[in-house]
């Protein structure tokens, strides 16, 4: 049985992501693509995973959290300013409707997606196959290998960091809600600094 899932794990996270990432025609990679989704999307609804449980979660923000998001929109503003002076903020000031909706549509549909498949059924698919600090870094490592269709190794190592911090928040707290919510902020804030533009979100 654990041979079955790691096959599965390889074959849908790294597997997958790894196609989507070539330089192919693009039906070459739908095929695995839907086939990935729909074969995922099987054993989300056999494990009953679409429950106020396991969509919400409980409802706690630990101190911690709040930390980690004070520094990194402190850093990152520090670094924006360095790097990028000229462009600072310039999606909220020119295209500030554009701003506010990629934000409410990124942090409601993107996110969620994200987190629900990387969290919420990998965790629960996978929690019996290794030790639970060494799933954690394996989480962490797939959900960088998942943004290697953008082609660039910074955005790679950028949310191979996010994803450990956001598999962190999740084993602590048990909640989609709460851990969307701490990748949300993350996202949504480099795309209003204006170095975001790695991560697919439009220019100012």
């Amino acid at each position: 049985m654990k041979m079955k899932l790691w096959i599965e794990l390889i074959l849908l996270f790294v597997g997958v992501p790894t196609v989507l990432a070539l330089d192919v025609s693009p039906i070459i990679k739908v095929i695995p693509l839907v086939l990935g989704v729909s074969y995922l999307s099987y054993h989300v609804i056999k494990a009953k995973l679409f429950t106020k449980e396991h969509l919400i979660g409980t409802i706690h923000f630990p101190a911690v959290m709040w930390w980690r998001i004070t520094i990194f929109l402190v850093l990152s503003t520090i670094v924006a300013f360095y790097f990028i002076p000229d462009e600072i903020f310039q999606i909220v000031i020119k295209k500030p409707f554009l701003w506010l909706g990629v934000v409410i549509v990124y942090s409601c549909t993107s996110v969620y997606a994200q987190e629900f498949v990387y969290r919420t059924f990998f965790f629960h698919r996978y929690k019996d196959l290794i030790s639970p600090t060494a799933l954690l870094w394996i989480n962490a490592i797939v959900f960088g290998i998942a943004h290697a269709m953008f082609r660039n190794y910074y955005v790679v190592f950028l949310t191979f960091l996010g994803g450990l911090v956001f598999a962190l928040t999740f084993v602590k707290t048990k909640s989609l809600l709460v851990t969307s919510i701490e990748h949300a902020i993350y996202g949504a804030w480099l795309f209003t600094l204006g170095i975001g533009q790695d991560l697919a979100f439009p220019e100012a």
